[in-house]
C-alpha cells in the first residue's frame, strides 16, 4: 500500500513548481503529458515489472515484511515479528484482496481489540 501511494505520489507530484493547473507538463522529451498519461504510464510499467522488497514496517513495531509483484502471482505481502502474533499474509490477484487470518487478528490487536485464531486458520498459508 506504501508502495502505491509513494509510486501515485511522485507520479503526480512531478510538477515543475511553477503554478501551473492546467493538468499538463513537460514529460522527459519536451512533450506536454496530462497527470492521467504519467499516471497510466507508471501504472503500466508496474503491471509489467516483478518486484520484491523486503525490509522494517511501519505498520507493526519491531516487525519485518517481505513484498512480491508478478503479474501471474498478483501483489504477496508478508508480515513476520509482528509482537501480536507472528504476522501473516496479505495478497490480491484479479482486484480481489486477502488477508490471513493471523494478520487480521494483529491488525485487531492494535486497536485494542483481541481476538484468538483457531488452530486451524493459523496454520494455513496461500
Amino acid at each position: 500500500m506504501a508502495l502505491a501511494v509513494t509510486l501515485a505520489g511522485s507520479a503526480v507530484g512531478c510538477g515543475d513548481g511553477s503554478g501551473n493547473s492546467s493538468g499538463t507538463d513537460r514529460g522527459a522529451d519536451g512533450s506536454e503529458a496530462s497527470a492521467a498519461t504519467r499516471i497510466e504510464a507508471v501504472n503500466k510499467a508496474m503491471r509489467e515489472t516483478s518486484f520484491s522488497s523486503a525490509g522494517s514496517t511501519t505498520a507493526f513495531e519491531g516487525a519485518t515484511q517481505k513484498t512480491s509483484w508478478d503479474s501471474e502471482q498478483g501483489f504477496r505481502m508478508k508480515v513476520s515479528g509482528a509482537p501480536q502474533g507472528d504476522g501473516g499474509e496479505m495478497y490480491c490477484k484479479d482486484g480481489m484482496s486477502y488477508t490471513s487470518a493471523p494478520l487480521f487478528a494483529a491488525m485487531l490487536a492494535q486497536k485494542g481489540q483481541q481476538i484468538t485464531v483457531p488452530e486451524r486458520l493459523r496454520s494455513q498459508h496461500q
